[in-house]
């Protein structure tokens, strides 16, 4: 008898926009939230990988910096979207960013 199937693990996308925000799924972080909100991803689902999407024109630090805060936060599993060079970049549906507060 063959074993019982499980579940893929859930993954969270991490989004690395041109201009330097960042999405977790669809919600909005601060680049300096993101180890932050990380952790509580973490903690709220242990089982859950990163696959992590960045715009290409960003530095590879960049990159490295979210994959490290993911690793950190206790991710076993990090991963990179990528596509073909020749392959149409689909448009991303980006809900509206919120506005924000001044520094206090």
């Amino acid at each position: 008898m063959p074993p019982p199937c499980r579940s893929a693990p859930r993954s969270r996308r991490i989004s690395l926009l041109r201009d330097g925000s960042v999405r977790i799924g669809t919600e909005w972080i601060a680049e300096r939230g993101l180890p932050a909100a990380l952790q509580r991803a973490q903690l709220r689902e242990p089982d859950s990988r990163v696959v992590i999407r960045a715009d290409r024109r960003l530095r590879y630090g960049a990159v490295l910096a979210a994959m490290r805060a993911a690793r950190a936060a206790g991710f076993s599993g990090v991963g990179l979207v990528t596509r073909k060079l020749d392959a149409p970049c689909p448009p991303l549906a980006l809900p509206p960013r919120p506005a924000e507060s001044p520094p206090a």
